[in-house]
């Protein structure tokens, strides 16, 4: 029996070497395009923090989509001020700029037009927003603070609005993560965020200012990461109710292409008409629908629904494609709008 001892420790030990991943980085670079379900009505049990725990998201919907599409720095307005990003998200009028390597993921600032102010702002944080440093591991913490600021004039007041995010995070718990496309191995990050935006007068006295307006929120969440090749941004990303432990928001994962690679499978069957349209599209389809997405051409989500008759009345005429989300696969299919 002896023998077989040392044997049973190594089987052992390797499993759970296995079973606690290291997180190396978030795989999204320039051309990516991920695609976030939102569900703000699905409750499941969020466990105490812990070791080969087993999470089931199998049964989250998706009432609307988030879409990250990360452009080429490089090509945005403000992008002089941002040497050291290698990411954008948003537009070249208005872009967060951001850094993302094998060492960590940062954001170092905003710049563009503000509809808000009326002007053309930047701001390049003096302290930026690291949101997760690599390699991350099981037990690992941190405490971080960003804060930046710029200057604005509208309708002739000239304003100061400031920025600042704290961070307090820790790894406290691995195991498996179930969601309706499967089971992933995960390490889960639990974050406490308090961020604070304030708009200061500019009614100089010495070197006093005026406080105009100022929000402070505090946000609780949970983002279960997996380093499963075809995932590019957190698995899953919970926010909670601290006090009563209670999920009122849960944005997952839904639509991933990585190099034509999917992972919905695009066996549903599902038939849309007219098509040519009227002025709805109607989906004919067995499955219950998730969501309905509508692209156009830049591969803009310019609409989305989770009916089966959606009004698209006030789409211009042009070529676009619908994208019909179930539980058990995908159907894309070109759509022409006359």
């Amino acid at each position: 029996m002896k023998k077989f001892l040392p044997l049973l420790l190594i089987i052992l030990l390797s499993y759970n070497i296995k079973a606690q991943i290291t997180i190396n980085s978030i795989d999204l670079t320039v051309g990516d395009f991920v695609l976030q379900a939102v569900d703000t009505n699905f409750q499941t049990a969020l466990l105490s923090p812990g070791s080969d725990l087993s999470w089931d998201f199998s049964g989250v919907h998706g009432q609307k989509t988030d879409t990250i599409v990360p452009i080429d720095p490089t090509t945005t307005n403000h992008a002089s001020s941002f040497t050291n990003a290698n990411m954008a998200f948003g537009t070249p009028e208005l872009a967060i700029y951001l850094q993302n390597n094998s060492n960590e993921f940062v954001s170092l600032g905003m710049g563009g037009f503000m509809e808000q102010l009326g002007e053309e702002v930047e701001m390049v944080l003096a302290d930026p927003d690291t949101s997760l440093i690599f390699p991350l591991n099981y037990s690992d913490s941190r405490t971080a603070d960003s804060w930046g600021e710029t200057f604005a004039t509208v309708s002739g007041q000239d304003l100061r609005v400031s920025s600042s995010v704290m961070r307090d995070q820790v790894c406290d718990a691995w195991g498996t993560v179930t969601t309706p496309h499967g089971t992933y191995e995960a390490l889960r990050v639990q974050e406490l965020e308090i961020s604070i935006d304030s708009v200061f007068a500019v009614t100089i006295i010495g070197e006093m200012y005026q406080e105009d307006y100022s929000s402070f929120d505090t946000t609780y969440r949970y983002n279960f990461y997996t380093n499963d090749a075809t995932i590019k941004y957190p698995l899953l990303e919970v926010k909670y109710d601290h006090n009563v432990d209670t999920i009122f928001e849960t944005k997952w994962i839904t639509f991933l292409p990585d190099n034509k690679k999917e992972l919905y499978t695009e066996s549903v069957e599902v038939s849309i008409y007219p098509n040519p349209r009227e002025d709805f599209v109607n989906i004919v389809t067995s499955e219950n629908i998730l969501s309905v997405n509508i692209y156009n051409t830049q591969g803009k989500i310019v609409l989305t629904s989770t009916e089966k008759r959606i009004d698209i009345s006030n789409l211009p005429s042009s070529i676009y494609f619908i994208e019909v989300n179930t539980a058990q696969g995908i159907h894309k299919e070109k759509l022409l709008i006359e």
